[in-house]
């Protein structure tokens, strides 16, 4: 059992618990990663030293959170060592970390928002690497193993549901984050009203970046019967997109996707989306510099472009800002994700930058946005 009386009350607003693993260098890269995306200041961090390493705690120090490193020596089981470490935090909420999964400061927080709307006490990473508790919610269950050992979590693969007390959430954001976006979207039905809405005819031109089925170039043709390019990178998505529209001599499907860059990358994708910031990289595609495209194909106006490139949004848009092209663009509507590094960060800069040329006609953060020429 944990000995709360020893705890300490809690002070800061959550401690992250973090196990060092067995290979010093792969915890120094770590930990200078998490100082690059920056934590919050009423954060704390304590690295569990289960297996003896060299931890240079003072040059840590600099860059992150009060930092502690927790030794305690012996053949301790991981969630011994967690046990031992809680003891030591002043965190309302407890963050167990197993493993270097990815995250940064705006997926913390809104993780434990999204845990304190909840209603419930903890929130579980599907592979239980990433434990999110209320430190009061830990105490009295007496300690980190009995987290895991209620009859409705851990029984079916960390498919957890809220019965069990607790929220699942991904390694990296909790889903539910998400959708708590995506409900005002969907009050008004934004894929089927705002994002087909626009002052386009016959003769205008518009780009589909990030195709993959073709369904809303597929009704934007259907409203505005305009010339469409449909860039889709992924060969399955592409052929497909080839076939729904070989017989429109109006919508091409180009089997590559925009970018800052002509270059090759490797890319993991399911039933429903695809990315090269995401799980590891299953095939190869193929990214063409846009503004390269563009004076290839004498294309010198775009009435609109809708971008959806889960996570490469950032090169190209900072791509189409520097070279000026973006001033060529008649309304972009995009999509910005939040699991690319420093996403929050960059997104705003691109905002900042757009705001000189276009006005946003409408914006659901990480959801979609519209930018109309000025």
């Amino acid at each position: 059992m944990v000995n709360t009386e020893a705890q300490v009350e809690a002070a800061v607003r959550c401690s992250i618990i973090l196990s060092a693993g067995s290979d010093s260098s792969m915890l120094s890269a770590y930990l200078q990663k998490l100082s690059e995306r920056g934590l919050p200041g009423d954060y704390e961090l304590v690295v569990v030293n289960g297996r003896g390493l060299e931890i240079d705690e003072k040059r840590l120090a600099v860059s992150l959170p009060p930092l502690k490193v927790l030794s305690p020596g012996g053949f301790l089981s991981q969630e011994q060592l967690f046990n031992k470490a809680s003891m030591v935090t002043r965190g309302k909420f407890l963050l167990f970390v197993s493993s270097f999964i990815e995250f940064d400061k705006h997926v913390l927080e809104e993780s434990i928002n999204d845990l304190a709307a909840s209603g419930e006490k903890m929130s579980v990473s599907a592979n239980k690497n990433f434990i999110l508790v209320e430190r009061f919610h830990y105490a009295s269950q007496g300690g980190f193993e009995h987290l895991l050992q209620d009859k409705k979590i851990g029984a079916d693969k960390g498919n957890y549901g809220r019965d069990g007390g607790c929220v699942q959430i991904s390694s990296t954001i909790s889903a539910a984050i998400q959708a708590r976006r995506v409900k005002p979207w969907s009050a008004i039905n934004g894929d089927k009203t705002l994002r087909l809405d626009y002052d386009l005819a016959q003769e205008s031109i518009v780009f589909d970046l990030g195709a993959y089925e073709g369904q809303w170039a597929s009704d934007i043709f259907a409203k505005y019967c305009c010339t469409i390019h449909c860039f889709e990178p992924v060969k399955a998505f592409a052929e497909n997109i080839e076939t729904r529209f070989a017989k429109n001599g109006k919508i091409f499907a180009h089997h590559f996707g925009l970018s800052n860059a002509d270059k090759k990358v490797k890319i993991s994708h399911d039933a429903t989306a695809s990315s090269i910031f995401r799980g590891e990289g299953k095939e190869e595609i193929y990214l063409v510099k846009a503004i390269d495209f563009l004076s290839r194909h004498n294309i010198n106006r775009i009435d609109l472009m809708k971008v959806n490139i889960e996570g490469g949004e950032y090169d190209l848009a900072g791509h189409l800002i520097e070279t000026g092209f973006v001033k060529n663009i008649v309304n972009l509507q995009i999509q910005f994700h939040d699991f690319v590094p420093n996403a929050k960060e960059r997104m705003k800069e691109i905002q900042k930058n757009l705001e000189k040329t276009h006005k946003p006609t409408y914006q659901y953060e990480f959801v979609w946005e519209n930018w109309k020429l000025r």
